[in-house]
């Protein structure tokens, strides 16, 4: 598995000395690419960023030259070995966005993502596996650079 997807938290680390509202800034301005808003709710955002958009920043400010991250690495990134499955583990996705194990379950509950057919959506069971396709969609609707 790649790094999976990075907290403002963990942004901030690595572009410090920048601080939370400047990684905002950098996201707002489409410098830091590919992030995404994977909230359940409007009371706190919780944002992850795609580490290749944090390490094209930082060559950039390096003065380095970097090509811009595009939507099919930025995808790749996200799937196993870059490939489109047509079902993807629900344990695939929770540890590639950096979420908690109980998200992708919530996120199903609130219709964000399909679950396989037939599917019993419950706590501690590991087997969950939800359709790419509609993973693509999710990151596509909750895109925020």
């Amino acid at each position: 598995m790649r790094l999976p997807a990075l907290t403002i938290e963990a942004a901030r680390y690595l572009l410090a000395p920048v601080g939370e509202w400047a990684v905002f800034a950098l996201l707002e301005d489409g410098r830091l690419s590919h992030a995404w808003d994977l909230s359940l709710g409007p009371s706190r955002r919780e944002i992850r960023i795609l580490p290749a958009s944090v390490a094209r920043y930082l060559a950039q400010r390096q003065g380095r030259a970097a090509p811009p991250v595009t939507d099919a690495e930025a995808l790749a990134a996200l799937l196993p070995d870059g490939q489109r499955p047509e079902l993807l583990p629900v344990g695939w996705i929770w540890r590639a966005l950096n979420l908690s194990e109980a998200q992708p379950l919530a996120l199903a509950r609130a219709g964000e993502l399909t679950f396989e057919i037939g599917t019993i959506i419950r706590r501690g069971n590991c087997i969950h596996r939800v359709t790419t396709e509609s993973f693509c969609r999710f990151l596509a609707r909750r895109r925020v650079s």
